[in-house]
């Protein structure tokens, strides 16, 4: 069995970890997909414009975690939308996509928790 390429092997990880949290979302009732290809039409890596629109989930799975550099890539993603950048970091060895690490800017998030609030009427 040959070994693949560097690249190759980290695009194969990166597209099997976005496949499992649109899964994952799916599977709670959120209808996600993965785009498809890096043609840079649709930026992030997982589709929710149907069931969550304005958040662009960007997913990371890497030995070396990095927030600062992984938000501000989702952030130039962003650019030029409304869109909220979220970043989704599988931790090594962490295999529950449940358990995973969501990450976004605090004035984020505190839209987020608004727009939650808004929804289930608590305050």
């Amino acid at each position: 069995m040959s070994k693949l390429p560097n690249g190759a092997a980290r695009r194969n990880k990166g597209a099997h970890n976005e496949r499992v949290v649109a899964a994952w979302l799916t599977a709670r009732g959120y209808k996600a997909r993965r785009h498809q290809g890096a043609d840079g039409a649709a930026p992030g890596d997982i589709d929710l414009a149907r069931t969550i629109p304005g958040l662009l989930i960007d997913v990371k799975a890497r030995e070396e975690c990095k927030p600062g550099s992984w938000m501000l890539e989702a952030e130039r993603q962003a650019s030029g939308s409304d869109d909220i950048p979220v970043v989704v970091y599988h931790p090594p060895g962490v295999g529950d996509p449940g358990k995973w690490i969501w990450m976004l800017r605090s004035d984020e998030a505190l839209d987020v928790l608004a727009f939650f609030l808004e929804r289930t009427a608590i305050r």
